[in-house]
């Protein structure tokens, strides 16, 4: 990723920038300010969290997953359903022979 002075986009940027400031020239001052600095703030939060990975690696969400209850009781569920089912149609047809 290049720097915007080095873009070859910077006089769309500079009419961006313009547009920008004639509309907050438009706004009431507390506004206006409170408007930048919130974007101050966004752009140094995406500056700073860009190259950052996510908190938990794949690994460990695994493992996450594989220490919960209910993941167990879904794999014994999943397992049993078909296991029963079968197990009852044959009994049916047993004693409908």
């Amino acid at each position: 990723m290049i720097p915007l002075k080095e873009s070859k986009k910077i006089n769309e940027v500079k009419h961006l920038h313009s547009e920008l400031w004639d509309k907050l020239q438009e706004m009431d001052e507390g506004c206006a300010e409170e408007f930048l600095k919130e974007c101050i703030e966004d752009l140094d939060y995406n500056r700073n969290n860009r190259n950052k990975r996510p908190e938990k690696k794949l690994t460990a969400r695994i493992v996450d997953l594989l220490k919960e209850r209910g993941f167990w009781i879904a794999i014994g569920i999943g397992i049993l359903c078909p296991v029963v089912v079968t197990f009852l149609i044959l009994w049916a047809a047993l004693i409908v022979e």
